[in-house]
């Protein structure tokens, strides 16, 4: 019992930190009705603005887990994580210091101790979690993961090229040093050289046009779209600008970014 607990604990705390990074609350255990052997873990927050959501992290995780029976693959962990992720979202809470965003290795590998804990378990026992302001709610003692964690997930690149509206913070007028630009389509910043060498060679002759303050480009831009291991989602990196169709002027991309918020709303 004191090892499944222990490990209910880290995972509670690894699911915890991606509202938190600097958490330092407690998920113990509260009490054992000797008879059924059941326990009760309940969460102790120190922070009065997101004590509501780090109480609740024991419950959701609890939730999440109810109708696994075997976690074999890192779709698995996914499904599981995207329903605590919503959990957390839904309970409308702005002023979390992380963005809620789990790492995916880590729970799995707390998982995986959880379960492995689970065969130390009498079949008397049971474990429910639950805080001062809710019912309980009973854990899921009998799923099985088999795998090792680590082989449930790779690093993945992908290369993507696509067209892109990049605004110029920051141009280099000798040699083929680093532009700075902001691609309006993913709202992101990067660093970059011109591979498109006439072109580039015609703009730092003086020959293509000047650029104003909040000027940019229409180009084909190129880079590595990296999902490392235990993280969600792709980070971008090498990006390259292959080849540059035209100047556009601040006012045009101002609109580009107008149309853009006006297809979100």
């Amino acid at each position: 019992m004191a090892a499944y607990v222990s490990a209910f604990e880290a995972l509670t705390l690894v699911v915890g930190r991606s509202v938190d990074a600097e958490l330092n609350s407690t998920y113990q255990l509260s009490n054992i009705e000797i008879g059924s052997l059941k326990s009760i873990i309940r969460c102790g927050a120190g922070l009065p603005k997101i004590a509501k959501v780090l109480a609740s992290i024991p419950q959701i995780i609890a939730q999440s887990m109810v109708d696994i029976e075997e976690i074999d693959s890192e779709g698995d962990i996914e499904n599981s994580l995207t329903k605590v992720e919503n959990d957390l979202r839904e309970l409308a809470i702005t002023d979390f210091p992380n963005e809620i965003n789990i790492n995916r290795l880590s729970y799995a590998k707390s998982i995986k101790q959880l379960q492995e804990a689970s065969q130390h378990l009498v079949a008397s026992e049971s474990i429910e979690v639950g805080n001062t302001s809710s019912n309980v709610v009973k854990l899921n003692t009998h799923f099985r993961f088999d795998k090792d964690p680590e082989s449930l997930f790779i690093e993945k690149i992908t290369t993507v090229r696509a067209n892109e509206t990049l605004m110029i913070k920051k141009p280099c007028f000798i040699g083929s040093s680093m532009w700075e630009f902001k691609s309006i389509e993913r709202n992101y910043s990067f660093s970059a050289s011109i591979e498109h060498e006439s072109w580039l060679k015609k703009y730092q002759e003086r020959k293509s046009g000047h650029l104003d303050p909040g000027d940019g480009l229409i180009a084909l831009v190129s880079y590595d779209a990296v999902k490392k291991k235990g993280i969600k989602g792709f980070k971008p990196r090498n990006e390259k600008v292959i080849h540059v169709e035209r100047i556009v002027r601040a006012s045009e991309i101002q609109h580009v970014i107008e149309e853009m918020n006006n297809g979100e709303e």
